[in-house]
C-alpha cells in the first residue's frame, strides 16, 4: 500500500494493526498476571498525523478495505435474513388476529384457555427476534445509536473517521459529555453500559468494546495535546488512549 500510494509505511501499518484489533475485540483477552483476574482487551486506538496532501486518507481506505468488504457481505446476508423475518412476522400477525378472536370467545367461559392461547402467541414472538446485524465499521453515529449497534455486536467493532478532528470536536460540544465518557469506556473493552433516555427507552450494552482509527492534521491536534498535558478540559485520558499515533517525516 505504501509503495502504491507513495506514503510512509507508518500510515497503512497503524491502520492494519488497529483494524485487526477491532476484529479480535473482546474475543481474546490478555492476562498480565498469573494469579490475578485482571484482563486487558487488545483493542487499539490508532491515529495518523500529517499535513494535507501526504496521502493519509487513501492509505487508510486501502488498509481497511478488508473490513469494508466484510461489512458489505454481512449487510447482504442480513438483508436476506431480515426479509425472511419480516415475512414470518406478517404471517404471525395474521395468526395473532385469529388467536385473539379465539381467545376473546374463550375469555368469558374458559379464561384459562384464553390465557394459554395468548401465552402461545407471546412465546412465538419471543422466540423469533429480529435478526442481529453484524457490523465491522461505523463512521458517523450518535452515542445512543452506537450503543444499539454494540448490543448486537458485543465483541466490538471499529469506529473509523477519515478526519478524527470532527469526532473530537463533536465530543467537546455542550451536552455531549456522555458521549466522551462512552468512548472512554469503549477503550477498556470489557465494561457494561446502561443507556436510559425518556424517548428512546432503556437499553443495556453487555460489553462496550471500541477500536478507533482516523487521521488528523498537526495544527488541529495541537490544541488537544496542550489540554491533555497541562491539565485542561481534555485531561481525561482520551488522547492518551491513542497508543498507535504516528507522525512520520515526509520529505
Amino acid at each position: 500500500i505504501a509503495e502504491r500510494m507513495q506514503c510512509p509505511p507508518d500510515f497503512p501499518a497503524v491502520a492494519v494493526i488497529t483494524a485487526v484489533s477491532s476484529v479480535i475485540g473482546a474475543r481474546a483477552v490478555v492476562l498480565p498476571k498469573v494469579k490475578d483476574d485482571w484482563q486487558v482487551v487488545p483493542n487499539l486506538w490508532g491515529m495518523i498525523v500529517g499535513r494535507p496532501g501526504v496521502m493519509k486518507s487513501p492509505a487508510l481506505t486501502q488498509a481497511i478495505g478488508a473490513l469494508n468488504r466484510l461489512e458489505g457481505a454481512a449487510r447482504e446476508a442480513w438483508q436476506e435474513k431480515n426479509r425472511e423475518w419480516e415475512l414470518d412476522c406478517r404471517v404471525a400477525a395474521l395468526a395473532a388476529k385469529s388467536t385473539e378472536k379465539q381467545a376473546e370467545k374463550e375469555a368469558a367461559k374458559n379464561p384459562e384457555k384464553a390465557r394459554q392461547l395468548l401465552a402461545q402467541q407471546i412465546d412465538f414472538e419471543a422466540d423469533n427476534p429480529k435478526p442481529p446485524k453484524r457490523r465491522y465499521v461505523v463512521n458517523d453515529t450518535t452515542m445512543e445509536a452506537l450503543a444499539d449497534i454494540l448490543t448486537d455486536n458485543p465483541w466490538g467493532l471499529l469506529v473509523y473517521r477519515d478526519e478524527m478532528h470532527g469526532l473530537l470536536c463533536s465530543m467537546d460540544k455542550q451536552g455531549q459529555e456522555g458521549a466522551r465518557g462512552f468512548f472512554l469506556t469503549g477503550y477498556d473493552g470489557n465494561q457494561g453500559y446502561a443507556v436510559d433516555r425518556i424517548m428512546r427507552g432503556h437499553s443495556y450494552v453487555d460489553r462496550v468494546c471500541l477500536a478507533m482509527l482516523g487521521g488528523i492534521q498537526p495544527g488541529k491536534l495541537q490544541s488537544y495535546v496542550r489540554d491533555a498535558v497541562t491539565g485542561g478540559a481534555g485531561d481525561d485520558g482520551l488522547l492518551q488512549r491513542f497508543g498507535l499515533t504516528v507522525w512520520p517525516d515526509v520529505n
